[in-house]
């Protein structure tokens, strides 16, 4: 089978940043992928219809009705970002992070209940973009990591301009950052159904030491990244956008019009020794 050949979305010439543009059915084309982001040879893969939109629409209309609903948590009302299922970059600490998980999972079980198994999903598809290497959840004292969160932004909504390793001296990474070291962290997500109007993800050329970090890992990337080269994304419903958030700044732009902006997703790192990925979120 031919792979796809690499091309960009939304983009100025030359391309700023490497993107692969993947279908579903050409997935086992890439097992590499992991690693050549590691390498930084690829910077965002966007692959398509690969989460079943039926599956995308009733999980929609579920918690649209209430379901999880005593999970639910507004995580930043400054930006109106919604959540269901505590990530550990909101995170006080990792105690309130673990034992926030362990009462979201069976709802969020219960929300996936007769649909697609989320839980063995991911693994699966992120094993099969990593040469087949095995895909855990983090635990501490066999207290597993939260493996998923449901994130809805009404219009308003918006995620403003950050990477991931920001985060990483928080007290609640210290129990991660042993697990993978200097290993890069790759964020990810499905669209489950996106907003009317903008929504999209910008991912920047500006990356992690570009600009100054206080102590509490906070940045003035919001001010500077217009004077940086990005890339805008929207994927549609079902789409898998894997991308280099760790090192690379990126943001979600103003949602707009009455259908808020769905996504489901988490975070994925190499282990330290390089021998599995962990995923988490």
């Amino acid at each position: 089978m031919t792979a796809p050949a690499e091309t960009t979305i939304d983009m100025a010439e030359p391309a700023p940043l490497r993107v692969l543009d993947i279908d579903a059915s050409d997935i086992d084309d890439y097992s590499d992928l992991i690693q050549r982001m590691t390498s930084r040879e690829v910077t965002v893969a966007l692959v398509r219809g690969v989460f079943p939109a039926d599956a995308a629409a009733e999980l929609i209309a579920r918690v649209e009705a209430g379901e999880g609903s005593s999970r639910l948590t507004e995580v930043a009302p400054q930006f109106r970002i919604y959540s269901l299922g505590l990530a550990l970059d909101t995170a006080e600490s990792l105690e309130q992070y673990l034992s926030e998980a362990s009462l979201f999972l069976p709802e969020c079980r219960g929300i996936f209940r007769g649909l697609l198994d989320y839980f063995d999903w991911v693994p699966q598809l992120l094993r099969r973009f990593s040469g087949g290497r095995q895909v855990e959840i983090p635990a501490q004292n066999g207290r597993i990591y939260n493996p998923v969160t449901i994130r809805r932004l009404p219009a308003g909504g918006q995620i403003p301009p950050h990477c991931e390793y920001e985060q990483l001296n928080r007290p609640a990474y210290t129990h991660l950052k042993g697990l993978i070291g200097s290993s890069p962290i790759f964020s990810y997500y499905t669209t489950l159904r996106p907003p009317e109007q903008g929504g999209q993800v910008r991912v920047s050329t500006m990356a992690w030491g570009d600009v100054a970090i206080s102590e509490d890992g906070r940045s003035n990337a919001a001010a500077v990244i217009d004077q940086y080269e990005s890339m805008t994304f929207l994927p549609n419903v079902g789409d898998f956008i894997l991308f280099d958030g760790g090192r690379q700044y990126h943001q979600v732009m103003t949602v707009g019009g009455e259908r808020p902006r769905w996504t489901i997703g988490g975070f994925l790192s190499e282990s330290a020794e390089r021998d599995k990925v962990w995923y988490w979120s």
